[in-house]
């Protein structure tokens, strides 16, 4: 049971997350937005390009937030057009991710990774092809193949391999 300051300010997050989705959607009925919404439709031809669909409600989502960004200061391809389904889909996905991010930026911390072993790692996950959710799971499960330790040292065998073959 959680004391009453953290009640507190749990209501007072949820109220900030409540303020900020609203102030969202009113950027979202901005004129600039609805003209670079039509930019970006019109570029994908009026067409999910994720399934495709011409017939379901189309939106324009946002591959990633920049901090301060207004929604329609964004490049061409940070926005893809996208119908309700695929919308959704992507919506919860972007959220999974996040959640991917804070533990991959949390293992480097409590590993104390130097910035060679970073890159290191970088560079193992996208040569190995190690998703974000295969190092979730080896986080959360303590998979043997996969323990914090051995990408640890996976990392720094791919910075060494690195630095000599350049």
């Amino acid at each position: 049971m959680g004391t009453q300051e953290e009640e507190r300010k749990r209501g007072a997050t949820m109220t900030t997350n409540i303020e900020r989705r609203a102030e969202y959607l009113q950027k979202l009925r901005d004129p600039k937005w609805q003209r670079r919404r039509l930019e970006i439709m019109q570029r994908d031809e009026f067409a999910c390009t994720k399934c495709d669909d011409t017939t379901s409600t189309l939106n324009v989502h946002h591959k990633y937030y920049r901090f301060g960004a207004e929604p329609w200061e964004y490049p061409d391809e940070a926005l893809v057009t996208l119908c309700e389904t695929c919308h959704q889909e992507e919506t919860e996905l972007a959220g999974v991710r996040r959640g991917y991010e804070r533990e991959i930026v949390e293992l480097i911390r409590v590993e104390n990774f130097n910035p060679r072993e970073v890159l290191g790692l970088l560079s193992t996950l996208a040569y190995h092809r190690i998703t974000p959710g295969i190092m979730s799971e080896a986080i959360h499960d303590a998979t043997p193949d996969l323990s914090i330790g051995k990408l640890h040292v996976i990392a720094m065998y791919d910075a060494d391999q690195d630095a000599t073959s350049n």
